[in-house]
């Protein structure tokens, strides 16, 4: 559907409006029916009521100015803290931005002024990652004037520590682990990281916005864990996303400090020019208030408890799906994952084919590269869909055996 190029002279009655936005949206993509795995997080039609009212109650607010709005830095500081405790952070230190991307950006920022101050004879700093460390790292890197190093993983796809440690020279201002990665799910040995930034003074990050509300309470349900927040030594900063698996508005993330104040390192302050003061701890100036009353609302709503029963779904959805999977001949899991996120391949097949055979059924279909494989994502909103992704994809495999269907030829796309 095409849109108008050009402002309209007259107003249109809010009626057409909706209902050109309706035909706009039909085109997308029917997360509801559990069509596509990640990209939308949902526990329930009521949770979302929640949070799209709190969302609506605070919609004309700005953190940026708190003195108009200390409403929105009592929010704030109450989703900081409450993520920090669930964390094992001590110290309530941290900011709420707007996703993934930019609290790994100040993460890395705070880690490049951090060295500045304390390492001032480095003159090209480099973080050391995994080579599954999320992009947004090579992003701000590429922004902030960095160099990333990524180091081959294990053939868990976890990380190498003992390669990382190689990797580790002079000019090494940060380390980075996730938990786990969003490539493969897999949880990366951060306590060997850690320890490598705690023995070395070069602190750690733990990339957590996929895991950062899942594993805690994980392991509240007597799951095997390995620790990977602050109780680690050498776990300087942590991100989390709420808009994943906290399942609040779109835009929501947490940067968690180990340290009190350590978060000065990323704020900017500025008071040359006519209006005076002016100062911000994240990347954004005006940010919307309505994400943290969205997240204050739903995170209240669900408690931990609520949490755990999300989250113990999403387990028994996912060994569902898994045990589905590895029934079908020449289908395997990648590496150890330890929730519900998780690729799969196959040594045999042409997996990518497969790909192209779930999408030809109307899945939205994520691909992986590195090794040819297929992304899932469970959550809530699959428990009606797993039979018929199952009875596609074992189709889908068959098409590929019999050569019914073939990437031969054809340039394979991944996301």
């Amino acid at each position: 559907m095409e849109l108008d190029s050009a402002l309209p002279e007259r107003g249109r009655p809010a009626d057409q409006l909706w209902s050109e936005l309706d035909q706009l949206q039909a085109g997308d993509v029917n997360w509801r029916a559990g069509r596509v795995q990640g990209y939308v997080y949902w526990a329930g039609e009521d949770l979302l009521d929640v949070s799209k009212e709190a969302y609506r109650r605070f919609f004309s607010s700005s953190p940026l100015n708190p003195k108009l709005f200390p409403s929105t830095r009592a929010l704030e500081e109450s989703i900081v803290a409450m993520s920090s405790r669930l964390l094992s952070g001590s110290a309530s230190c941290g900011v709420v931005t707007s996703g993934g991307t930019e609290s790994n950006f100040l993460a890395v920022l705070a880690a490049r002024e951090q060295a500045r101050t304390e390492r001032p004879s480095i003159s090209y700093p480099e973080i050391v990652i995994p080579a599954t460390g999320h992009p947004s790292f090579n992003k701000a890197a590429h922004l902030l004037g960095l160099r990333v190093v990524r180091v081959p993983v294990t053939s868990s796809f976890a990380a190498d520590p003992d390669g990382m440690r190689r990797a580790v020279t002079s000019n090494t201002v940060l380390l980075v682990a996730s938990a786990p990665s969003y490539t493969h799910g897999v949880l990366d040995p951060v306590g060997e990281v850690a320890a490598i930034g705690a023995a070395s003074g070069i602190p750690v990050h733990v990339d957590a916005c996929v895991g950062g509300f899942v594993l805690p309470f994980l392991a509240q349900l007597g799951t095997s864990v390995p620790d990977w927040d602050f109780r680690l030594p050498g776990v300087t900063t942590i991100s989390a996303d709420l808009h994943k698996h906290g399942y609040t508005a779109r835009g929501t993330s947490v940067l968690l400090h180990g340290t009190a104040g350590r978060d000065r390192l990323h704020s900017f302050e500025f008071a040359d020019w006519p209006n005076g003061r002016y100062f911000t701890r994240v990347f954004g100036g005006s940010r919307p208030g309505g994400v943290l009353a969205s997240a204050w609302a739903v995170m209240n709503h669900l408690g931990a408890e609520g949490y755990r029963r999300v989250v113990a779904e999403s387990m028994r959805l996912t060994q569902r799906l898994q045990a589905g999977i590895v029934a079908i001949a020449d289908l395997e899991i990648l590496g150890r994952p330890i929730m519900n996120k998780f690729g799969y391949r196959s040594r045999a097949l042409d997996i990518t084919a497969v790909a192209d055979g779930l999408e030809a059924a109307g899945w939205a279909v994520g691909r992986q590269a590195r090794p040819p494989a297929i992304n899932a994502h469970v959550l809530p909103v699959h428990k009606d869909s797993i039979d018929q992704y199952l009875a596609d994809l074992a189709s889908a495999v068959d098409d590929v055996v019999s050569g019914r269907r073939t990437t031969a030829g054809k340039e394979a796309a991944y996301n």
